[in-house]
């Protein structure tokens, strides 16, 4: 199809059986359209080494420029730096009309100490600037390859063409982009008319092998810019890939194909900064495994589903197995954690449509304000897994198929939506707006290496923690993808499903993020867990922050109660609040200093305090029993619960604008302690003669704390 379309353009501009233009100052009798120049990169010594003639249609046929088939590109004995130019050298007036087969660089001669290629019009020349667009040298190009391994180290390249980097004229030669470092690469393809876009595919593989800082600066894949697809793997071998644009108007005929090649950035410190398609990413591949990789050493800036413009979004599915941290994931023991939050981050990862595959990050570390974290439109069937710390960032889609996990650290909303449109074969156990397992704080000091551990401002609080800002109003559906940011870019600070979680498994919830001898950093805003049905909750330490349903109807007092089946907490501190029905299982496993919230405690069911139900400030529990106020010890949360007007007007108090987010409600705890207000741990049965089942106070059977110090909470 793409050869039949080349042909009508041909016919429609004039070009078949044409004669070209024949470039003016061929050497030794030669002629040819296509003309091979060198010039200095300084400037001057411009020669034409050769002219290549059309083989067969528009084509010239693949050729071999021999570097030592020339003389004097040293000057005295000085090695000097060298442009080498490919060009039609009719284009400087017209569009390009011959498609030029695969170039071969041979030989090794003294005196070259740097050497560019260029690919573009003959009035183009070379820059270093990646994000600059080139004008073009041929429709197809047939690729690029530097057979000696001298050469090829201090060889860097840029290709601009109307067409495809694709086989040509029959060539058998695989259509490969090999050098040092690449500046860019542009197949932008070229305007067929009535709104049809021609050519912009790559089809070979695209290669960089700097392992270090290039001549071109610091990426060995500047930009790679094709208007249809990639459809083979682009790989830096040893340093950064800045930008992978494969993007358009998704408007224009035939529809943007995508990328269905790897992305690699393979060295130990290397980075990818963008990927960007019009078109769905995917290989076709039915097994995850198989899935297309879009790998860095040591970080992903973007990977986004949008048009040529950058910022509107495209309906497009991704399937990739996305990696940012393979460096550390290959060798964690001797990983250097140079800056452990943001040792193998990804910042932005933006689906227009589902996700499928898998994502692993060491962090997930929004900007300091715009878009941070993963969003995606659809389906999220991928696994999610970041080794340490969420930071002002996101984990958003319509609904989660497969676990989330957060190692150590969550300041942000992890929430499924709902709205998704049901696929046609669901996967075992789907649901619209659920997640179906969350983890956050799995990883306790003797999992993080001692060098992540010591360094300044890496959080010590494990779990979900608050924020510095708050919404006047609950997000709903799609406001999640469109919200701005409240907090550097976390659109809140929860962990919320529409509909319903499967299993969460958090260390704490907390308004604590560093803590060091004398010093504490704390947020504002408690953090909450909101969903109307959630299978098993285990919060270890729930130190500030609300479980409820995220729902609160009008004259339906119960629909603020989560429906959970299995509670566990190990310990609840002051400002805290669960809002529960229906449970099998409720224990608070050390000592519950919050509230509990309940419409009934019904026949045959039971709370469970493992320890007190009191006042965790009651001068009765200074001295000897401080270290059993909270036995789990996830982190130190002294320092911040001290009352702050803010944190105490945590959401508005009238429910329609999520006051039972507030885990000081009904009562407004302020430092001066208002007659209404109450900071001993409270049993609430909100139904008139709601209790007909037990709650057991110091079920553990503390024989060392006192009758008077176990119950001065009230139910």
């Amino acid at each position: 199809m793409r050869g039949f379309n080349k042909t009508i353009v041909a016919s429609v501009f004039g070009l078949t059986g044409a004669a070209w233009a024949q470039c003016s100052s061929c050497p030794g009798g030669q002629s040819g359209p296509v003309a091979v120049e060198r010039a200095l990169l300084s400037g001057g010594g411009n020669q034409t080494l050769m002219c290549r003639p059309i083989a067969s249609g528009s084509n010239v046929a693949d050729f071999t420029i021999d570097l030592g088939a020339w003389s004097g590109w040293d000057s005295g004995g000085t090695p000097r730096d060298w442009v080498l130019r490919i060009y039609e050298c009719a284009t400087s007036s017209s569009a390009p009309s011959v498609n030029v087969g695969k170039i071969t660089i041979t030989g090794d001669p003294s005196g070259i100490a740097s050497l560019a290629v260029i690919v573009a019009s003959p009035d183009q020349s070379w820059t270093e600037d990646m994000g600059t667009p080139l004008a073009q040298g041929c429709i197809d190009f047939g690729g690029l390859a530097i057979t000696d391994a001298d050469v090829l180290a201090k060889t860097r390249a840029s290709i601009a063409i109307t067409g495809d980097v694709t086989q040509v004229g029959g060539s058998t030669a695989a259509p490969d982009l090999h050098a040092n470092s690449f500046v860019r690469i542009q197949a932008h393809g070229r305007d067929g008319g009535s709104s049809t876009w021609i050519g912009g595919h790559i089809t070979g593989k695209v290669t960089a092998e700097a392992a270090a800082t290039p001549y071109s600066g610091s990426d060995a894949i500047g930009e790679l810019r094709a208007w249809s697809s990639i459809e083979d793997s682009v790989e830096a071998k040893g340093y950064n890939i800045a930008a992978v644009r494969v993007v358009g108007d998704s408007a224009s005929t035939p529809a943007i194909e995508g990328i269905s090649g790897d992305i690699l950035a393979n060295g130990a410190s290397a980075t990818i900064g963008l990927v960007y398609s019009s078109g769905p990413i995917s290989n076709g591949e039915t097994d995850p495994e198989n899935f297309v990789k879009i790998t860095a050493g040591n970080g992903i800036g973007q990977i986004r589903s949008v048009e040529a413009d950058g910022t509107t979004l495209v309906a497009v599915s991704v399937e990739a197995n996305v990696t940012a941290n393979a460096t550390m994931l290959a060798d964690p023991e001797n990983y250097p954690y140079n800056q452990p939050i943001t040792d193998g981050p990804l910042t932005l990862l933006d689906v227009g449509g589902d996700l499928r595959g898998e994502v692993k990050a060491a962090n997930l570390i929004g900007s300091a304000s715009g878009r941070g974290g993963i969003f995606v439109r659809g389906i999220c069937y991928a696994p999610i897994n970041i080794e340490f710390i969420v930071d002002h960032s996101n984990i958003i889609a319509k609904t989660f198929v497969e676990p989330i996990r957060v190692g150590r650290t969550m300041r942000g909303a992890i929430v499924a939506t709902g709205g998704a449109e049901t696929p046609s074969e669901p996967p075992p156990g789907y649901a619209d707006g659920n997640i179906p397992s969350i983890t956050i704080g799995d990883l306790d000091d003797t999992e993080v290496p001692a060098e992540v551990l010591t360094a300044n401002y890496f959080p010590n609080a494990r779990g979900l923690v608050g924020i510095f800002s708050h919404r006047a109003v609950i997000l709903q559906g799609e406001e999640w993808f469109t919200a701005s940011s409240i907090a550097g870019a976390a659109l809140d600070g929860c962990v919320r499903a529409q509909n319903s979680i499967g299993v969460a498994n958090i260390a704490s919830l907390t308004t604590q993020l560093f803590a060091v001898p004398g010093s504490y950093a704390c947020t504002k805003y408690p953090p909450v867990v909101e969903a109307p049905v959630i299978g098993s909750l285990d919060i270890e330490e729930l130190a500030t922050g609300t479980v409820w349903s995220g729902q609160y109807v009008e004259n339906e007092p119960d629909s603020v109660y989560a429906a959970i089946d299995t509670i566990r907490i190990g310990c609840a501190r002051r400002y805290s609040a669960v809002r529960a029905t229906g449970w099998t299982s409720f224990v608070v496993e050390h000592h519950a200093f919050g509230d509990i919230h309940v419409p009934e405690v019904s026949e045959g069911s039971l709370i469970q305090i493992g320890g007190i139900l009191g006042d965790d400030e009651n001068a009765i529990y200074e001295g000897d029993l401080e270290d059993e106020l909270c036995h789990s010890h996830v982190h130190a949360a002294e320092g911040c619960e001290s009352c702050v007007a803010d944190f105490n007007n945590y959401y508005a108090f009238n429910p329609d604008e999520g006051g039972f987010r507030n885990p000081t409600n009904p009562y407004h705890i302020l430092c001066t302690t208002p007659e209404n207000s109450d900071n001993r741990g409270q049993i609430w049965v909100h139904e008139d003669e709601g209790l007909h089942g037990q709650i057991v106070i110091n079920a553990a059977n503390h024989t060392s704390i006192s009758q008077a110090a176990l119950w001065t909470g009230a139910v």
